[in-house]
């Protein structure tokens, strides 16, 4: 039997989890840990990952989970101005910012790495991803954050009851897939009660 790997594509780090747990995570890929709705990783993909993890913008403090040693500690919240994406448990507050931001630019660099390289080989891929998207108060917070501090319009996710946008966005995600990867065997599997 050929082996399958298993790639979160979040919309959050709850489908990361639920592999962890679930013995189905071996490797980290780069939506394991961030809030990075379907469409906007549909593009990133589409441009090879370029700007992917650059230009990351701090935004808020908050004790969370980091991510490399599992302590709660506190981390800075950062927003990438390119791909628009908000990586949430990796950069620490009690470090140099520009040490961490690099460090983190290196992580996913390799993480981006490791997916398309699964990709181009062919691999089989099953991606996962949250059957239904929850918009919470604090992603409400973020997206206020953002547009107040960069003046940048985005949004995190579609609202719970916005079914059919998401099945659209996963549409795009396989036609994109299709076409960038002709011959690369996939399933997106939407996983429910994460």
């Amino acid at each position: 039997m050929k082996e399958i790997h298993y790639v979160p594509l979040g919309y959050d780090c709850n489908v990361a989890q639920y592999c962890k747990k679930n013995k189905l995570r071996t490797e980290a890929y780069p939506f394991d840990w961030l809030i990075s709705p379907i469409n906007l990783i549909t593009k990133v993909i589409e441009k090879d990952f370029e700007g992917f993890a650059t230009d990351i913008y701090p935004i808020q403090k908050q004790v969370q989970t980091y991510i490399d040693t599992k302590e709660k500690i506190e981390l800075i919240h950062g927003f990438c101005k390119s791909s628009h994406m908000y990586f949430l448990h990796d950069i620490r507050a009690n470090e140099p910012i520009e040490n961490e931001l690099k460090l983190v630019e290196e992580k996913y660099n390799r993480r981006a790495k490791r997916l398309l390289q699964l990709m181009e080989e062919r691999k089989i891929i099953y991606f996962l991803t949250d059957k239904k998207t929850i918009f919470n108060v604090f992603h409400e917070d973020l997206v206020k954050i953002v547009r107040e501090k960069l003046n940048i319009e985005t949004k995190v996710c579609n609202r719970e009851n916005d079914e059919r946008v998401l099945k659209d966005e996963i549409y795009e995600f396989k036609m994109m897939l299709k076409r960038k990867y002709p011959g690369l065997k996939f399933k997106i599997i939407q996983v429910d009660k994460i």
